[in-house]
């Protein structure tokens, strides 16, 4: 697992500190720059305010706006980031544009407010819009898990997806780099049969079990170094985003790893998303793999 950058999303607040905390004991393992961003974003309060225009009209603002930014950064890690940008515009498309002009891979990185879904839609929700499409692995951090904790397993989800294993390669290049533990979790609920006048019996249940292992061990053959990694392998009967959540709590795990479906946001409102239902059960750090 490489990366040349660790993008820290910032809105100043103490709980963006939990970002900032995470990405400093990352850095640790993976050697990459960190960049904290802070994005001023085009609204009424702003707009009041000329805040957007004092930034794009006086350079020495956008200089000292900086400075301040990189002094907060260094209040909350106790070291200085290698770049600090403020930026004026929507959050999700700043961090998209920064994403596509670096010359190099990027872990984007914020941390969450843990607000319910009736806050959220109260006071938007700038995670939710940028898990529904992450221009790279997005981590979320949970504000209790604000840090690398390599004694805590990590806990991927599978589905025996092409994303899937993409997700699953990262967890366990993760788990050797850091020297970590890795478990694989795949959800397979009993199929809803009672509308056909029958109950899924234990004969169906153990050969959706079996069929699940045999995935597994078709899993490792295609997923280069998954065998050189020390993994278990679960499997669970109730909703992905649920089994995940539960497993992650069992086992105090450090990061819970989920492959992103790729569908459109309208998709993923109708039909349902893990990665997005993932953020409302995390119980630990969540990182978003987009679609390969």
């Amino acid at each position: 697992m490489h990366f040349d950058y660790i993008i820290v999303a910032s809105d100043l607040s103490d709980h963006a500190g939990a970002a900032v905390r995470w990405a400093s004991t990352a850095q640790q393992y993976l050697g990459a720059k960190i960049i904290v961003v802070h994005v001023v974003e085009l609204s009424v309060r702003t707009w009041v305010a000329n805040a957007v225009k004092h930034f794009q009209e006086d350079p020495t603002a956008l200089k000292r706006a900086e400075e301040r930014l990189t002094h907060w950064y260094q209040d909350m890690a106790g070291t200085l980031p290698d770049e600090a940008h403020v930026m004026s515009g929507s959050v999700r498309e700043q961090l998209c544009e920064l994403v596509g002009q670096l010359d190099g891979s990027c872990l984007l990185t914020i941390a969450t407010t843990m607000r319910n879904k009736v806050e959220e839609f109260v006071h938007g929700s700038t995670v939710r819009s940028i898990v529904a499409r992450p221009p790279c692995p997005v981590v979320v951090v949970h504000p209790s898990h604000d840090s690398v904790n390599r004694m805590r397993p990590i806990l991927v989800g599978s589905d025996f997806s092409s994303n899937a294993d993409k997700a699953i390669a990262l967890a366990a290049d993760a788990a050797q780099q850091m020297g970590m533990t890795l478990h694989i979790l795949h959800a397979n609920p009993p199929m809803p049969l009672e509308l056909f006048g029958h109950t899924a019996t234990q004969e169906t249940r153990d050969a959706a079990l079996n069929w699940s292992y045999e995935q597994f061990t078709l899993q490792e053959e295609r997923i280069p170094g998954l065998a050189d990694v020390e993994y278990e392998t679960f499997v669970a009967e109730k909703h992905p985003a649920v089994s995940l959540a539960n497993h992650a709590r069992s086992i105090d795990a450090s990061v819970m790893v989920v492959g992103h479906s790729g569908e459109s946001e309208l998709a993923q409102s109708v039909l349902g998303s893990v990665a997005q239902r993932c953020l409302n059960t995390m119980p630990c750090t969540l990182v978003i793999v987009p679609r390969a």
